[in-house]
């Protein structure tokens, strides 16, 4: 509360200096016609000190009292300056200016650079004039509410929701019912449990905006049902410009804490260690459990020395580090002739951060009793190395191509302690810790050229993306308490439990090639909004390709106790502290007999899978009243085959899932322009919802000790959904919005998470009968200025989702997973649906003659949401509300505002995040109670940057 109120007086006192500013408003319009005209720069020579209009043609800013130069230009239109104009404290000044064509202009060179469709102006104009149902945050949009990725940047989209910082929930729907786009080519993901990119990987530094499209169209695969995110990487500007930027930044519960880190994370400082242990160290073939041998390591057959153990099983402890980060940015326009341009964009990003979370995990038998209650504590080391090289060539006005170059390189070095009550070990009490590893890399090549030829138009495109992860060498050691040495960090090492006793090897490639080409043929046309040529009447048709290949394999290796003397000679009581296991697991030991590591193969534990998609679509786009109502109507044809392959039931051939489908899936939409500031929209689909690999695949992961077992539904099928949207937009002035949305989806045979009854508690996934959502969306965007003069340097934005969802069990044949039974599947919410989600931001932006600022704080908060499914007649798990405050402070200064700063404090009000499961009724299945099972907190994170730019 003390640093809150610290920044809430900077604010004031910083509000009360900057009191005494002038400001200049006006319209911008074309002289001859009187149209508004958008996106005009209004600039005050030498200031650095502007705005651009917005899609009314108004501009607004403020400046020191002075005398200046206005400058107002456009492209086609020749340059309006105001000389000598004065401007007083507290006055404000209106500008009106009228803009000429400038025929010159018309005549000359046509090669032009790239306009910055990144600002919050252009997005609106965007927006208004899209056909289909686009919501959008651009760049400064992403800076001003200090977002440092992609995720925390969708947070601030109505009926959005984000899942552990990288997965989005749209409209109640998780992940697996989203798409994702890169440039607009589907990639491949780096995270091997979800069919979306995981939106962390991206920092917001690589990003232009971020497109979320609500409602199907035929130019987009058919897989969809919540919504469609494009994330569009950053482009050149029109000039050279080079940025270097360096932060620092610390977590109230972490930084210079005591810390365990595994020891070999003094070589992952970059995310990168060649010296990690893969599975090659051991065998360099992959063996299933049927073709191949598993191996078995003791003294009878070890190769002279050879090495089985190259990482330490104890972690080290630590003083955590100040989090950190840093990039640097090139970028500029060259004119090769008057026909020919190149446009470079350089970046590369790095930042590194420690995480220490401290809880409680509980596992609950039907009666609510505990079977584990573990006391949890968990140490992460994570980093993130991004690299962007894009290029475009722009010849004459009619041929754009565009390279895009992403590498990006998450890691991820964990330490996990449970301590505490488990049902079956001695006297109860249990000791477990883990060392994992993970490392995700995501390489994608893209291009995509767009030629204009009259009133034809040609759009070619292609993405070849690699996704791996793996977790080179997990280490999971179980030991038992013993009630005599109380006070000690001694236990018994668990000779009964070799199976966890483990080293795991989990390896994972995708590799993604999509394709697309269509063409555009205008049969209307006349201008739009901005005053540019565009289709009036058209017709487009195309064709998209992707396959995706996936291999994913886990090996484990199980420790027992070999020969029990020996082992006493090493230990006489048989106790071992628990920070000196590399004195039993070691080379020696495996030679000397004491300990024996042994290959656990289970069936399952290998899969290779593809998917083919070859999709014609036609596109028929008109205006049923001119300037008043549009209609897009179209149809996407797909032929998918969908293949997963696994050792389960054959020990000589694998088994083999097949998915093959042909749809079609038609898409309606109108637009409707009641006036110039009222919008009406309506549209309806039909669409897919194809199992992912997964969720098909007998592939047996499980989380954490303790936790449920997650395995694939080789009986799994397609869903099929109906999706329903109408929204109403009004722009008002200074970009204004206000938006009310009603949808509603129907699903046929969704794709839903069930707990199976089993000695080992289960999650798999099958087809519901049937499911439902429906909901409503308001957004508000405003300039507080419509108030009051007094706020003008003040914008507001706010949105809230309230929806309803049910998912019926009625046919539950579907699961032919072991023909296990789910008699007692109740109906319930969708997976991740919120009844609600609330998101508001302020933030004041202020001018001054060699200093900008702004200000941001926003708030958000979700309602409670299924996070698992119960097993074993347990109910649902369910995450409770929580809210998120977050504050930006940043500023530009220096003659040519060639320096920046800015200070974020992230999650201030440090809320428990809590989940509790229900307690049920054997009988009949009604809801006794409900019992938390999980708690924790984050800490509060505080980061200050510093960027300067070479122009």
């Amino acid at each position: 509360m003390k640093k809150l109120t610290l920044l809430l007086s900077v604010f004031c006192i910083s509000f009360s200096v900057w009191a005494q500013k002038g400001a200049v408003k006006g319209q911008v319009t074309d002289k001859n016609t009187g149209e508004e005209i958008i996106g005009a720069n209004i600039m005050v020579e030498g200031q650095g000190i502007g705005a651009a209009t917005d899609i009314f043609g108004n501009f607004q800013f403020t400046i020191a009292p002075g005398t200046y130069t206005v400058v107002c230009s456009f492209v086609g239109y020749q340059q309006f300056k105001v000389t000598e104009l004065t401007i007083a404290a507290d006055e404000v000044v209106t500008l009106n200016m009228q803009l000429s064509e400038d025929s010159q202009l018309m005549d000359g060179v046509t090669v032009e650079a790239q306009a910055d469709r990144g600002s919050s102006e252009m997005l609106m104009v965007d927006r208004k004039a899209a056909s289909l149902m686009v919501q959008n945050i651009g760049a400064m949009e992403l800076a001003k509410i200090g977002a440092s990725d992609a995720g925390a940047g969708l947070k601030r989209v109505v009926g959005l929701s984000v899942q552990g910082s990288k997965f989005v929930v749209v409209r109640g729907l998780a992940d697996r019912y989203n798409g994702s786009y890169l440039n607009g080519f589907t990639v491949a993901s780096p995270n091997p449990d979800k069919r979306v990119l995981p939106y962390d990987i991206f920092p917001t530094d690589i990003i232009q905006n971020l497109d979320v499209v609500k409602n199907f169209s035929p130019s987009y695969y058919g897989d969809f049902t919540g919504a469609s995110v494009n994330l569009l990487t950053k482009s050149f500007t029109d000039e050279q410009q080079i940025d270097i930027s360096f932060g620092i930044g610390m977590n109230t519960q972490t930084t210079f804490k005591d810390f365990l880190s595994d020891p070999a994370r003094s070589n992952d400082v970059l995310g990168f260690n060649k010296d990690r242990n893969t599975t090659s160290t051991l065998d360099a073939k992959y063996l299933s459990p049927f073709t191949g041998q598993p191996l078995d390591f003791n003294s009878r057959n070890l190769e002279g020395q050879q090495q089985i153990y190259n990482t330490s099983w104890d972690p080290e402890s630590i003083s955590a580090p100040l989090n950190h980060n840093a990039s640097i940015s090139y970028t500029n326009f060259f004119d090769v002739n008057d026909d020919l341009g190149i446009g470079l964009l350089l970046n590369a990003n790095y930042g590194a951060s420690s995480v220490i979370q401290e809880g409680g995990f509980v596992r609950l038998e039907n009666t609510g009793n505990a079977q584990v209650d573990f006391k949890s504590d968990i140490y992460d080391f994570n980093t993130n190395f991004s690299g962007l090289a894009n290029i475009a060539l722009k010849y004459k006005e009619n041929h754009d191509l565009r390279l895009y170059n992403l590498y990006t390189h998450l890691s991820e070095n964990n330490v996990r302690e449970d301590r505490g009550f488990f049902f079956d070990s001695f006297e109860d009490k249990r000791y477990v810790r883990r060392i994992t590893y993970k490392d995700y890399i995501l390489l994608a090549n893209q291009f995509d050229y767009t030629g204009k030829f009259d009133k034809l138009t040609v759009n070619l495109g292609g993405s070849l993306s690699n996704a791996t992860s793996s977790e080179p060498d997990r280490r999971q050691i179980i030991l038992d308490y013993a009630p005599e040495w109380e006070d000690s960090e001694s236990y018994l090492f668990t000779k009964n439990d070799a199976r966890n006793n483990q080293r795991v090897f989990i390896e994972f490639e995708d590799q993604e090639f999509s394709g697309r080409a269509k063409i555009n043929y205008a049969l209307k046309r006349g201008d739009n909004d901005l005053g540019e040529t565009a289709d009036k009447m058209s017709v487009e048709v195309g064709v998209d390709y992707k396959n995706r290949d996936r291999t994913q394999s886990i090996r484990r290796f199980n420790h027992s106790i070999q020969d029990n003397n020996a082992f006493r000679n090493l230990f006489p009581e048989e106790r071992v502290g628990i920070y000196e296991i590399d004195n039993l697991i070691s080379d020696v030991n495996v030679y000397n007999d004491v300990l024996r590591v042994q290959e656990d193969p289970v069936q399952g534990d290998g899969y290779d899978a593809s998917i083919e998609v070859i999709a014609p679509f036609v596109n028929f786009k008109t205006e049923l009243i001119s300037d008043v109502l549009d209609m897009n109507i179209g149809l996407r044809y797909e032929d998918a085959n969908q293949e997963v392959s696994y050792y389960l039931s054959n020990p000589n051939t694998p088994d083999v899932t097949r998915i093959e489908s042909s749809d079609i899936f038609p898409a309606i939409s109108f637009r409707y322009s009641a006036s110039k500031k009222d919008i009406f929209r309506l549209a309806g689909s039909r669409t897919v919802s194809r199992p992912d690999f997964k969720e098909i695949a007998p592939f047996r992961y499980v989380p954490n000790f303790g936790n449920y077992l997650q395995v694939g539904n080789p009986g799994i099928e397609n869903g099929y959904n109906l999706n329903f949207d109408f929204r109403y937009e009004r722009y008002t002035r200074r970009n204004g919005l206000l938006a009310l949305g009603l949808f509603a989806k129907l699903l046929d045979a969704p794709i839903v998470t069930v707990g199976v009854p089993s000695g080992t508690p289960t999650i798999t996934y099958t087809n519901a009968d049937q499911a439902s959502l429906i909901g409503a969306e308001i957004e508000i965007r405003q300039n507080l200025g419509l108030i009051s003069e007094a706020l003008d340097n003040f914008f507001f934005n706010t949105n809230l989702s309230l929806l309803s969802s049910n998912v019926k069990f009625a046919d539950v044949t579907r699961l032919e997973f072991q023909n296990l039974d789910l008699t007692g599947l109740r109906d319930r919410d969708l997976v991740g649906a919120s009844r609600y989600l609330f998101n508001a931001d302020i933030s004041y932006e202020k001018f001054a003659t060699k200093v900008d600022y702004n200000f941001s704080v926003a708030y958000n908060i979700f309602g409670r949401r299924i996070y698992g499914i119960g097993v074993n007649g347990l109910g649902d798990i369910f995450e409770l509300p929580y809210g998120t405050l977050n504050f930006t402070a940043s500023s530009k200064f220096g003659t040519k505002r060639q320096w920046g700063a800015k200070f974020t404090a992230r999650n201030i009000l440090n809320p428990a995040i809590r989940q509790e499961q229900e307690i049920l009724d054997l009988n009949t299945f009604e809801v006794l109670r409900e019992q938390e099972i999980i708690t924790y907190k984050k800490g509060i994170n505080f980061s200050l940057s510093l960027t300067y730019s070479i122009f």
